[in-house]
Parts: C-alpha cells; structure tokens; sequence
C-alpha cells in the first residue's frame, strides 16, 4: 500500500537556526492570504542562530558554531514551507497529477551571502480526507487528527491538509507520498523530518 508522510522540519541538538524578517511584518496567517497571488516575497529574511536554554531561546546574528547554517528546509518565524532550489526540484520533478503547486521566491541574507529559497503555495485544496476517520474539534471544521483517504490521494505526490479561510495555500502542513520521500533522502536533503500520516 502506498503511504504518506507529512514533512516537517529535523529537530536539532542544541544551537539551529531560522529565517526571520528584518523588521515586524504582520501575522503568519494574514500574510499568507497577501501572497496568494504574489510572484515573490515582499520583504527579505535574515538567518538567526537559536540557541536553547533554561528560560527559552537566545537569538543571534551570529552564526559561527552551527553544523548547517543552510538546511534545504529551512525553519522560519512563520511556519511557511520555505524551500532550497535542491528541495524544490526535487519536488517539482515528481509532481504526478494537478498539485496545484507554484513556488514564490524569497531572500534569505546570513553569514556574509544571500541565497534565493522557495515557498511552496498551493492553488487547489483537494478532495483528499476520509471523512469518517478523520478527527475534528467538536462543532467545528478543524481538523485535530487527518485520515486520508487512499482512494483521493493516490494520484497525488504532494498536497496540504485541507483548513478553512486559505491557511492551507501556504501551511506547514504539507504531506507527500513515500515515493517523493525516498527521493528526498536519497538526493541528501537537509533538515527535513518526516511523520508517517494516516491512511484508509
């Protein structure tokens, strides 16, 4: 049978870093409704080391120390699915049907260099839940616990969980079959984790 994963971000020891903007820019949410149908990312990212302690994390510029100052999935301040160009064509080439996937670039500054990353934003939300499985907070549509459905998703290698009022265009919640995943691991991406999801 095949399977999915969600994909999520590696979970470091110690320092790691993440991709924040320069200045406050507004909510996860309200941004990612502003980009759906932006070519690019409107402001630039700088990387910040994140050190854990006692009483929460320091934040840093300074990012000597770290193993992987560039991880192929880079952690960020809004939870968006912020790509390499080594992760996004590695996704984009095992598109198997309509994913509805675009990508927006973004730039990230760090270290003495800027690179162009990638976030993934999805045009369509499929029809991909089985809805007797699947776990909702009681009177609402939010889903706690997704079971998909084998049937939905099968032509699909990569799509979000579906969420009310567009969060899932651009959401952390992004599940991809196991075939996408070998290549992932095979091709060496960096910080990236995977949960294995619910199928019937």
């Amino acid at each position: 049978m095949i399977k999915y994963f969600l994909l999520t971000w590696k979970n470091t020891a110690g320092a790691g870093v993440s991709a924040f903007p320069r200045n406050y820019v507004g909510l996860a949410q309200d941004l990612a409704r502003s980009l759906v149908n932006s070519s690019e990312l409107p402001f630039d990212l700088i990387l910040v080391k994140l050190t854990p302690h006692r009483n929460g994390l320091d934040e840093s510029s300074d990012l000597s120390g770290l193993r992987d100052a560039w991880p192929d999935y880079m952690p960020n301040r809004f939870a968006w699915p912020l790509c390499s160009a080594k992760l996004r064509e590695v996704i984009s080439r095992h598109l198997i049907h309509d994913e509805g996937l675009n990508w927006i670039p973004a730039k990230i500054s760090g270290a003495g260099e800027t690179r162009e990353y990638y976030i993934a934003r999805f045009d369509t939300m499929h029809d991909v839940l089985d809805n007797e499985k699947t776990t909702y907070v009681p009177e609402t549509t939010h889903i706690i616990r997704p079971w998909f459905s084998i049937a939905k998703v099968n032509g699909l290698s990569i799509f979000p969980k579906p969420s009310d009022f567009d969060l899932w265009r651009i959401t952390s919640s992004i599940f991809i079959r196991d075939s996408l995943k070998r290549e992932i691991v095979n091709a060496g991406i960096t910080g990236v984790a995977f949960e294995q999801a619910h199928i019937s």
